[in-house]
This record gives C-alpha cells, structure tokens and sequence, in this order.
C-alpha cells in the first residue's frame, strides 16, 4: 500500500512531498500555483559523507529546481523568490543568480560573511555581525495568542546592511554573493 512513497516527519511515516510555488502580484494578490515539484526524500545511507551526500539528489535542491523551471522575469516584471530557512543554501543562491532573478530567504547558515558589498575578505559570521548593528527603526506588530503566549503588540526593531556571503564547502571556489541582510528582533517580549 505504501510502495512509491517517501520518508516522512521522522522517518518513521510514509507519504508524498511535493514543493509548490505560488505566484502573487503585489496589486492582484495570488494568480495562482507557479510550479510544483513532487519529489522524494531519499534515505541516507549510515556513514554517508558529506562529499557523497552532495552527488545525490537530495531535498534541499527542490528551491534551486523551481527557480531554474521557472527562469527569469520577464520584461517589465520582478521575480522575487520568497523562502523559508531551508531554502538557504548554496545552489538556491547560484540558480537567482543565473536566472537574474531576486530572492529572500530566512538566515539558516551561519556562513563567513563581511558588512559591506566592497568587502575584500572575511570578517565574521553572518549572524554574529547582523548582531552587532545598531537598529535603524521600529514599528510595532499585534501577534496572536498561541499554546505558549498570550496576544500582545511587539514592539520590534530593525537593522539592514548589505554584506558579502563566502562560499564554503561545497563550492569554495564560488564568488563571494552581494546581497541585503534585514534583522528584524523584538524587544521586551512577555515572559
């Protein structure tokens, strides 16, 4: 009943991934499913290495996939690939890249970095210098109750720098990526 299905959760359930991306207009709202790939997480072999794991298809790809399916903008509109933190890995990045297209993406790695597009050398971690800006602003944001907190209005700030990302293993021969770093933190937050 379950052949052709994937690993799920923890391993121990059996079911379909499938990575969608939806197209949304910033006027229109959604025009609907972009691209979608189906796709199955593989079973990692005991004592595979990291030199092994990177020639085999493997989920995180899934992002660097749609963006490549999809290709660049076309003229007079802005791709803009918005992500989750799994989505912060090197063949994503380099696919954007190629396609000329932009992304956001949450901060996952902490990957050897310098503020400043003109940077000649590393200077840091990522999220150790994000850290170490002082806010450029704030605003506030109501943010619903859930099992661990009540509802209340957070008061957040914000930083923004550009900085220059350095490749690491795999691809440390890859050229340093320019992109935007935003920090976005709350401060005084119940207990």
């Amino acid at each position: 009943a379950n052949r052709g299905m994937e690993l799920t959760g923890d391993g121990k359930g059996s079911g379909l991934s499938l990575h969608s991306v939806l197209a949304v207009d910033a006027q229109r709202g959604v025009l609907g499913l972009a691209h979608q790939n189906l796709f199955y997480r593989q079973k990692v072999e005991k004592g595979e290495t990291r030199a092994q794991r990177v020639q085999r298809d493997r989920e995180s790809l899934v992002w660097a996939t749609a963006v490549e399916d999809l290709g660049s903008s076309p003229e007079g509109c802005q791709f803009i690939h918005i992500n989750d933190r799994a989505s912060d890995n090197w063949p994503f990045f380099a696919s954007c890249r190629k396609s000329g297209v932009d992304w956001i993406s949450r901060a996952a790695q902490d990957r050897c970095a310098a503020l400043d597009h003109g940077a000649t050398k590393k200077t840091g971690t990522l999220k150790v210098l994000i850290r170490s800006g002082e806010a450029l602003g704030g605003t506030t944001l109501d943010v619903r109750a859930n099992d661990d907190r009540p509802a209340h209005r957070a008061k957040l700030l914000v930083w923004a720098s550009p900085v220059t990302i350095y490749a690491s293993w795999p691809n440390p021969a890859s050229a340093p990526l320019r992109m935007w770093a935003v920090r976005v933190w709350e401060v005084d937050a119940p207990a």
